[in-house]
């Protein structure tokens, strides 16, 4: 954002630190810009509840910013978040091919959470300390 009334919009490039792409000259031209901020912190919080870690685990021993290498989880959040979009789109739309498409991403999120580890470093000396499998399930005892 350039301002609080102006807007740089680009071309889809490679990657964000490529130059801004400029788009042709138009006027009374209206833009939709929205973000899937809740539903990462959504995913978020199913994740750090997944393996054990604050703030989805309040009483656990690590935090969510001991995690040595966040990139593991990316896929896995991104799974999630778009099954929840499509959730919230058929809700919206009672659309059955929303619904599927929903219930197709959850599907990859539990594989892809099934296959993810997370290692923790707790002394951030870039060294993992501890090594926690998505496949594992905890178990308390009442």
């Amino acid at each position: 954002m350039d301002s609080a009334t102006q807007l740089t919009i680009s071309v889809l490039r490679a990657d964000g630190q490529s130059d801004v792409i400029a788009l042709a000259d138009g006027e009374n031209v209206n833009y939709r810009i929205c973000t899937y901020q809740p539903q990462s912190c959504e995913v978020f919080l199913q994740l750090t509840q997944h393996f054990g870690l604050r703030p989805g685990a309040p009483d656990g021993d690590y935090s969510a910013d001991d995690i040595l290498d966040i990139s593991a989880l990316r896929q896995v959040s991104v799974y999630g978040v778009m099954s929840i979009i499509f959730a919230t789109l058929a809700g919206k739309a009672d659309e059955a091919n929303f619904w599927a498409k929903s219930k197709y991403y959850r599907q990859l999120f539990e594989k892809a959470l099934q296959r993810s580890r997370v290692s923790i470093d707790l002394g951030d000396d870039g060294v993992a300390d501890s090594v926690r499998s998505g496949a594992s399930v905890r178990l308390l005892r009442d």
